[in-house]
């Protein structure tokens, strides 16, 4: 993960437009994201969690776009 705050940092010196408008939010940000502070058992429960909450997202808006057609034809 350290290659992507460098990477990070790199872009913010490039002057890239969406990370120069506010470059040390921007840099905060995606550390927060990456989650440092965890070891490795924690990252990989944080990442599946992450997961996890992401596919139930999808399923959600699957379920709710298929009972919106299924209204329609209904009609």
């Amino acid at each position: 993960m350290l290659i992507y705050s460098y990477r990070l940092g790199m872009q913010v010196d490039a002057s890239v437009p969406d990370i120069a408008l506010e470059p040390d939010k921007t840099v905060r940000k995606v550390q927060d994201k990456f989650r440092l502070d965890l070891n490795d058992e924690e990252a990989l429960r944080y990442m599946q969690n992450l997961i996890d909450v992401s596919a139930a997202a999808v399923m959600a808006a699957l379920v709710e776009q298929l009972h919106k057609i299924a209204q329609y034809w209904r009609k």
